[in-house]
């Protein structure tokens, strides 16, 4: 009784392994009947297009090659951009750097002409702007009269002819305002100062370059020569003690005044 059951558990384990055996060679056969078939199929059918698939393989090969030439000489012309760019901006940056050193230049002569903050060069500076509006802004000769009797205090020789000349009295041979009989009026447009002896801040005198911008108009004329732009430049010698201008003198450009720019 023991015996039987094993043998057929024996013979079942037989049937089995021939059954998947069996099953493994079905596959086997289908599959590599479909891979066969493909490959006949493939090969035939490039045998009997291979001058069709040989041309456009040629063609596309050529395509490609045109691509790539194309691409190249794209690259070449960009490459030449790039150059010329970069060319273009180094002439540029030398340009830049020559107005650097330019500007530099200008600080250097600007710091060397600059205003001090003491308090002695401050006060010559409001006084000498109190003068020059006086004497540049007005609207007509009994303004500029007032303007100047005010001023007058400012220079310790008011009958000097420099003052006479420079600050005149507004008069003509008949003792008639000039300004009124030419109908004018002025307008200060601009007041700079500048010293070169900056640092000598010990010195009682001191010298002073003022530069100034006014414009002066004829009441009445509509002409475009009613209305001039004018530019005067003076040297000044100013007493920080007694706060008075002890030397003024107009000169007629910037080279004669020391080349102050």
């Amino acid at each position: 009784m023991s015996k039987r059951p094993k043998a057929n558990k024996e013979k079942q384990k037989q049937e089995s392994k021939r059954a998947r055996k069996y099953l493994q060679a079905k596959f086997k056969q289908k599959v590599g009947y479909i891979f066969i078939a493909l490959w006949y199929w493939i090969k035939n059918n490039f045998l009997y297009h291979r001058k069709k698939i040989g041309i456009l393989l040629a063609i596309l090969t050529v395509i490609l090659l045109a691509i790539s030439i194309f691409n190249f000489i794209k690259a070449s012309h960009i490459q030449n951009d790039i150059d010329e760019y970069n060319q273009s901006n180094s002439k540029l940056q030398n340009q830049i750097s020559d107005k650097q050193k330019t500007i530099n230049t200008q600080n250097k002569k600007i710091e060397d002409y600059s205003i001090s903050s003491s308090p002695k060069i401050v006060r010559a500076s409001n006084i000498l702007s109190t003068v020059f509006h006086g004497m540049y802004e007005y609207d007509d000769g009994k303004e500029y009269t007032k303007n100047r009797n005010k001023n007058m205090k400012y220079f310790s020789d008011q009958s000097s002819d420099d003052v006479k000349k420079i600050y005149n009295e507004d008069k003509d041979s008949a003792n008639d305002s000039i300004i009124d009989n030419l109908n004018l009026e002025s307008s200060l447009l601009e007041y700079n100062i500048f010293t070169k002896n900056i640092k000598e801040k010990d010195s009682r005198e001191m010298d002073f370059t003022a530069i100034v911008e006014y414009q002066s108009h004829i009441l009445g004329v509509s002409s475009d020569y009613a209305s001039r732009t004018h530019q005067t430049i003076y040297d000044i010698k100013f007493d920080t003690k007694d706060n008075k201008i002890t030397s003024i003198k107009k000169v007629n450009t910037l080279n004669q005044n020391r080349n102050v720019e």
